[in-house]
């Protein structure tokens, strides 16, 4: 058995936090980026925030960390960075410049 169930385990527990904590709604998952390109990657979640009617995208980056490993905070925030940078341009997110 592999470790990839972490990823929605992951993602599940990024929702049920925004659901809780604030007043968002979500409007959508697994949206595509851009609708009109084939392959186009998706974003995990599209959100309403209906305090003032604006929709945004949140797409979920997990880092699996060997419990056994005593990372330095510095050592944490270089594999985040690493994992955020390689998120962001597998799913067109640099090349969209309607995105942040």
């Amino acid at each position: 058995m592999d470790r990839k169930y972490l990823n929605f385990l992951g993602e599940l527990c990024v929702l049920n936090n925004v659901k809780r904590k604030t007043s968002l709604k979500l409007a959508g998952v697994e949206v595509p980026v851009m609708r009109n390109m084939p392959n186009d990657p998706n974003i995990d979640f599209k959100f309403l925030n209906t305090t003032n009617s604006t929709h945004f995208m949140a797409k979920i980056v997990n880092i699996q960390l060997n419990e056994m490993e005593s990372l330095s905070d510095e050592r944490v925030n270089n594999l985040l960075h690493q994992k955020i940078q390689g998120k962001l341009n597998r799913a067109g997110i640099r090349e969209n410049s309607n995105l942040d």
